[in-house]
């Protein structure tokens, strides 16, 4: 009887352990789950931040990775953004260390050559940039912006495709010229807006040219459109037809 009870007892704990330990099992494997929804979550919501917090600027991703410590629900994540928070405090840091020693070099060189002191504040320009917390502007819209801006006569050094002081200068005069908001930024409205000035100084130029020359040489146009845009074939010759017709059109009225 007394072994019966036993094997009924030990039945029962074997019972009892294996459904605690069944459940703490259950427990963990849901909580996983639920952290891992959460952070999949995040990182949907999010996922433009993150892409400034991992390949902007340093100063960029400066400001977003010490946001991300702070604000992100998964602790998880939380201690792998605080980790690379300290890692980005550093490279700001030496960012703004050469910052100061080429800005202490100028200041304490009067005799630099010219060249090189030119080289030298663009040097240091380009650090003040890269320590700022707003995201730049960079890509292929901008550098076709840039090139837009060079045609129309704007003072910009090189068309780089990334949106340094001379770019924005240049784009709040553009846009204040055109009765946009001046806040620097190529946004949609603002490139449309140079798209379409650049066609009007195109057209204004290709009609020159038909005027000098006496006569339309279409291929030459279309060459001369390319070189001048870097636009391909199709578009040129597209663009040429659509001036000729137009032209075509305002004389027979």
């Amino acid at each position: 009887m007394d072994n019966e009870r036993l094997k009924i007892w030990i039945g029962f704990v074997k019972f009892l352990l294996g459904t605690v330990i069944l459940g703490l099992v259950t427990t963990f494997v849901n909580n996983e789950i639920q952290n891992r929804e959460i952070e999949l979550k995040e990182i949907e919501q999010l996922g433009k931040f993150i892409d400034h917090a991992l390949t902007e600027d340093v100063g960029v991703r400066k400001r977003f990775a010490h946001y991300f410590s702070k604000v992100t629900r998964s602790e998880r994540l939380r201690e792998r953004w605080s980790e690379y928070y300290a890692d980005v405090e550093k490279e700001f840091l030496a960012t703004q260390e050469k910052k100061q020693k080429i800005e202490e070099r100028l200041a304490s060189n009067e005799k630099l050559k010219p060249e090189v002191r030119a080289n030298l504040v663009k040097q240091a320009a380009v650090l003040e940039e890269a320590l700022k917390p707003i995201p730049s502007q960079r890509g292929e819209q901008v550098l076709q912006a840039q090139k837009i801006l060079i045609a129309l006569g704007y003072s910009i050094d090189s068309a780089d495709g990334f949106a340094g002081p001379q770019t924005r200068s240049a784009v709040k005069d553009f846009q204040s010229r055109s009765g946009l908001r001046a806040d620097g930024m190529i946004g949609a409205a603002t490139y449309d807006r140079l798209v379409k000035e650049r066609e009007n100084i195109l057209i204004r130029e290709i009609k020159e040219k038909i005027k000098k020359e006496g006569k339309i040489n279409k291929i030459s146009l279309i060459k001369w459109i390319r070189s001048e845009t870097g636009w391909g074939l199709k578009d040129s010759k597209e663009f040429v037809d659509g001036v000729l017709e137009l032209d075509i059109e305002s004389e027979n009225k």
